[in-house]
């Protein structure tokens, strides 16, 4: 036997007995394991680090496309602040503060591709309560195995819904169509090293009438290390075997701290075509230094409600001044003013009506 075989032979028994090791870890409970694998937040926290803000500059046709309806709504270019707090994870913020609800609720819309990783991080973090847990244990089976993902040993979890259990189950109306959706199956592929997310895979049902169908999300992560972190470095989310969204975090060291550089996005858009998207990073502030006063914005949906019902109304009021009517003008812009008074519109309407008293 020479060397060359011998050290294979060695190696083998090597793999063999890791392999043998690392089977030992399925514990018999099999979903403690689901309280084993890291938060995200925890991935990204680093010492001495409470928070971070940094400008954002966005490159691509879907913020080439906001620019223009910016310009045409008389409004300046849309800027962008991205914020880390330390077990809050990222926010990517707009920073005009003069946008009105309803425009800066296009952006949100528009942005989804470019807020996916940050919203599948917060989903699977939202499922890391113990009263979650508990129904989740109730309402589902498991099994459990050792398989080979990526050419190394891995743990899949297949979680199973109770007949008539509800797992994960909500009520959706878009598209004008009531129906229901509820979770069939979860499969979790695990690194064992650290318990990391590989792959999720989420089969739901979806009965709307007398149709059902069925739908598979799957999320692909890939994980990178820096200094002593282990980031989330790829994200590909699949819906039917078909490729939606796929995620890019280029990082650096910046005042000894891993922050992003560079985000990429790869997406697919409502015509079916493909986007791109590329976010650059700069002028990054660190901890009392940082902006983190837009962190928390929300647009609730009475506010755009309200907004788009004071738009229509001053719209009208618009149309009766061109025409001449100017008493039904008045009218209409103190209605603005009396029951939409936190909306944008109704600074303009005060701005018009002292405009028609003079």
């Amino acid at each position: 036997m020479n060397y060359r075989v011998s050290l294979s032979f060695i190696l083998a028994l090597l793999y063999l007995s890791l392999w043998a090791a690392e089977k030992a870890v399925i514990p018999d409970d099999p979903y403690q394991l689901l309280t084993k694998i890291p938060s995200f937040f925890e991935l990204f926290s680093q010492k001495g680090l409470t928070a971070y803000s940094a400008d954002a500059t966005v490159e691509g046709k879907l913020y080439d496309n906001l620019v223009e309806m910016a310009k045409n709504k008389g409004m300046d270019a849309p800027e962008f602040i991205e914020i880390y707090r330390i077990n809050q994870g990222v926010a990517f913020k707009l920073k005009n503060k003069n946008y009105p609800p309803y425009f800066r609720q296009i952006v949100d819309e528009l942005f989804t591709p470019v807020q996916a990783f940050d919203q599948v991080i917060k989903s699977i973090e939202s499922r890391r309560e113990l009263t979650w847990f508990n129904q989740f244990k109730a309402a589902t089976t498991v099994e459990a195995s050792w398989v080979q993902y990526n050419d190394t040993p891995h743990v899949k979890l297949i979680f199973i819904a109770k007949p008539g259990a509800g797992l994960d189950r909500h009520h959706d109306d878009t598209n004008g169509t009531e129906g229901d959706i509820e979770t069939d199956r979860m499969t979790f592929i695990l690194f064992p090293e650290q318990w990391l997310i590989r792959m999720l895979k989420v089969t739901q049902k979806e009965k709307k009438g007398q149709t059902e169908t069925s739908t598979e999300n799957k999320f692909t992560f890939e994980y990178r290390k820096l200094k002593n972190s282990t980031m989330p470095a790829e994200l590909t989310i699949e819906k039917n075997g078909q490729v939606e969204i796929r995620f890019k975090a280029v990082y650096m060291i910046k005042n000894d701290f891993v922050v992003f550089a560079e985000k990429l996005f790869g997406y697919r858009d409502t015509e079916g075509g493909l986007g791109k998207v590329r976010i650059a990073y700069s002028n990054y502030a660190f901890n009392e230094k940082a902006d983190i006063t837009m962190a928390d914005e929300r647009l609730s949906r009475i506010v755009l409600e309200k907004e788009a019902d004071a738009e229509k109304i001053f719209n009208n009021a618009k149309e009766f001044i061109f025409s001449g009517e100017n008493e039904k003008a008045k009218k209409m812009l103190r209605k603005i003013i009396k029951n939409y008074p936190e909306t944008t519109y109704a600074e303009q309407a005060k701005t018009l009506l002292d405009g028609l008293s003079d």
